[in-house]
């Protein structure tokens, strides 16, 4: 109803030392990023579905993936380095599941973060020290539901 005190959640502010790149242009795009694939794929805390369409669910254990007209075979924990393409999106094609087909924002207008996991690949190769982002935390009053089953405030 907007009468409550709750802010809107954000994303988790990222560590310049771990941004890859992002909006304020003081790192460009890069021309190769480096990526861990995993085949529990999450949702992006930087990229929402505008800017990813990687998105949490299962993905294959192995696959060859096309990228830029590039096969690579990856398997779950396997570290790849791909090209990115030029424009804002990076496209995965998954060869022999195309259901798991999926594009990420690789313009930089959002951040990339070492760390950070879009979909099946984690961004960087886990030898960088940047911890994964992690939800914001949430004021109980403000929770509408919770996954530990407690209701808060509901508007009224």
């Amino acid at each position: 109803d907007g009468e409550d005190e709750c802010e809107p959640p954000t994303a988790p502010p990222t560590t310049k030392d771990c941004d890859i790149c992002n909006s304020d242009g003081k790192k460009e795009k890069p021309e190769e990023l480096t990526l861990t694939y995993s085949s529990n794929g999450q949702n992006s805390f930087y990229q929402g579905e505008d800017y990813a369409s990687c998105r949490e669910g299962d993905y294959p254990t192995s696959a060859r993936v096309s990228v830029g007209g590039e096969t690579i075979e990856v398997r779950d924990g396997e570290t790849i380095t791909v090209t990115t393409i030029k424009g804002a999106i990076t496209s995965f094609e998954f060869l022999d599941d195309s259901s798991s087909d999926c594009f990420i924002h690789t313009s930089c207008s959002v951040p990339i973060v070492n760390g950070d996991q879009i979909g099946p690949w984690i961004v960087g190769d886990g030898e960088d020290e940047c911890e994964p982002p992690t939800a914001p935390p949430t004021t109980k009053d403000c929770d509408i539901c919770n996954s530990d089953g407690k209701k808060g405030k509901t508007g009224g």
